[in-house]
C-alpha cells in the first residue's frame, strides 16, 4: 500500500515537472524573418485599389510609380534616379508635386513582401507590394 502511494506521488511529481518545464519557457517573441535581399521588381495595390510598383538594385530605390486619388484628382506619379535607399529593411522618402507633397514609407516584412503608407496632403492610405 505503501509502495502504491509513493509511485503514485512520484507519478504526480513527475507529470507536474513536465509540464511546468515545458509551460515556463522563455518567450522571445515571435521569430523575425531573415530578409537578406530586397533587390528587385516590386508590385502591389494602394489601399485605393490602385497601382503601386518600385525597383531596387543595390539597395536603392531607382524608380518608384504610386496611383492615387485626391479630392477631384487622380494622379500617377513616377520617380526616377535613387530616390531613397534601404536601411533596416525600410525606406522612406518625401518630395515636392505639383499638387503638394508625397510622403512614401516601406517596411520589408520578409525577402517578397513588403507594406508601407502613403499620403499627399489630406489623402492618405496603405499599401502592399510583392516581388
Amino acid at each position: 500500500m505503501k509502495t502504491k502511494i509513493i509511485l503514485s506521488l512520484l507519478a504526480v511529481l513527475l507529470f507536474s515537472f513536465l509540464i511546468l518545464q515545458n509551460g515556463c519557457k522563455k518567450d522571445d517573441g515571435p521569430d523575425s524573418p531573415q530578409i537578406t535581399n530586397v533587390n528587385g521588381s516590386w508590385s502591389g495595390k494602394t489601399s485605393q485599389n490602385e497601382d503601386i510598383s518600385f525597383t531596387i538594385a543595390s539597395n536603392a530605390v531607382t524608380t518608384f510609380n504610386i496611383k492615387l486619388f485626391t479630392p477631384g484628382l487622380f494622379l500617377n506619379i513616377t520617380m526616377y534616379s535613387t530616390v531613397s535607399t534601404v536601411q533596416n529593411n525600410s525606406f522612406s522618402w518625401s518630395t515636392s508635386v505639383s499638387t503638394g507633397t508625397i510622403h512614401i514609407t516601406c517596411n520589408f516584412t520578409t525577402n517578397t513582401s513588403a507594406e508601407g503608407t502613403f499620403k499627399l496632403n489630406s489623402t492618405e492610405g496603405t499599401w502592399t507590394a510583392t516581388r
